[in-house]
Formats: structure tokens, C-alpha cells, sequence
């Protein structure tokens, strides 16, 4: 029988083609595996200024040591009796968690509550941007405040990330000076991103042992 290499050549092209390809999905299906991220934020307890307090942290599997985002201080009396610190820090948690597994976990900043209408709400909130105009969004809430706090002092005394604000803006411009409060227009934003992306990422300029 004679045999037709032609067709030989094609069918064995086209299957090598769909080999490789099964090869290249299976390879990105690897990296994308591979590239999610393991971060998890969750509720324990830390030792801070002598004594024992909840803390949220972010934790990653890799990693020996996790993140310690906020110092729940028993003697920041900001959220009312009916908010232990206990229970603040695991609804933070698992806000922080909605809010990170959406890819929108950024910067921790302060903002007046655009979404409540009838009455002034103070809120810190997570923002994609530390840009002027970026303002919270109810989705992306984490915690309201009392009106007597100063958020912008609330967040810096609850806040673990030792990485002072990356910047101090003001949602107001005009011809007075820069305002120094948080009722003039000031806001602070903390670069929550920067510390979460040191956490998720593998140290790949060590070699390994081969064995």
C-alpha cells in the first residue's frame, strides 16, 4: 500500500501543534496557579505596648512571618460599647479579605461617608488611588467612626504597617493654606499594597538546594 507522506507530514504537524498547545494552556494555567495569590487576613492576638491585644493580620503559607496590619487597643474606645475590639477585628478581617480577593486593596485611607445622605459619617475605607478626587465607596468600607474621633488620627493610632502615610492631601484646593485637619479637607493614605505585595512575593534570588 503506498503510502502518502503528505498527508503523514500534516496529520503529524497538527497533532504536535495541539500537543504544544495543551503544553502552552497547561503552562498557563500553572503560572496563573502559581501567581495567586495565597495571602489570607485574619483575626489573632499580639503583644503591643505591654499587653495582649487582637490584631488583624495578613499571612502568607511562604512565609515565616505575617503581616500585622492593625492593633485592636482596648483603650481606643472609637466604635461604642457595642463594638468589643474583639469583634471589630474580625469583621475588619474579613472585610479586608472581600475587599483584597476583588483586587482593590490599595491604600487605607479616611473620607466623610459619600453614601449615607441624611447625616455625617465619618469612615476608613480601602481606595484603589491616592489621587484627590478618589473617594470611598460603600463597598469598600471598613470601619465608621464616631463624629467626635478625628479619623485621620483614629487611623494612625490603630494602624500596625509601619510605613508612615505616602502622602497627606486635601480633597479641597483653593487659596488658603493646606489644611492640617482632617475637617479642613486632609487626608492621609497608607500604602497598604506596597506592604501586601512584599508578602505575596517569593524571594526567587536565592537558589534553592538541589536537594
Amino acid at each position: 500500500m503506498k503510502v502518502n507522506h503528505s498527508l503523514l507530514s500534516i496529520l503529524f504537524l497538527g497533532g504536535l501543534v495541539v500537543f504544544l498547545s495543551g503544553c502552552k494552556t497547561g503552562q498557563r494555567a500553572d503560572a496563573s496557579k502559581q501567581s495567586s495569590t495565597e495571602v489570607k487576613f485574619s483575626c489573632t492576638t499580639e503583644e503591643h505596648q505591654g499587653q495582649t491585644v487582637p490584631a488583624t493580620i495578613a499571612n502568607n503559607s511562604e512565609k515565616d512571618k505575617p503581616l500585622t496590619i492593625i492593633h485592636w487597643d482596648p483603650n481606643n474606645n472609637f466604635f461604642g460599647e457595642n463594638w468589643t475590639p474583639e469583634k471589630r477585628c474580625e469583621e475588619v478581617s474579613k472585610r479586608l479579605q472581600n475587599i483584597y480577593d476583588r483586587d482593590k486593596l490599595e491604600y487605607l485611607t479616611t473620607d466623610e461617608a459619600q453614601w449615607i445622605k441624611d447625616r455625617k459619617v465619618n469612615v476608613i475605607c480601602s481606595v484603589k488611588n491616592d489621587d484627590d478626587d478618589t473617594r470611598c465607596e460603600e463597598d469598600d468600607l471598613l470601619i465608621t467612626l464616631e463624629t467626635k474621633d478625628d479619623p485621620n488620627k483614629v487611623l494612625d493610632d490603630l494602624i500596625a504597617i509601619r510605613e508612615k502615610p505616602s502622602k497627606s492631601r486635601a480633597l479641597r484646593r483653593g487659596g488658603k493654606s493646606q489644611p492640617k485637619t482632617f475637617a479642613e479637607g486632609k487626608r492621609v493614605y497608607y500604602d497598604l499594597g506596597s506592604a501586601l505585595k512584599k508578602l505575596e512575593k517569593e524571594d526567587s534570588s536565592e537558589e534553592k538546594p538541589a536537594f
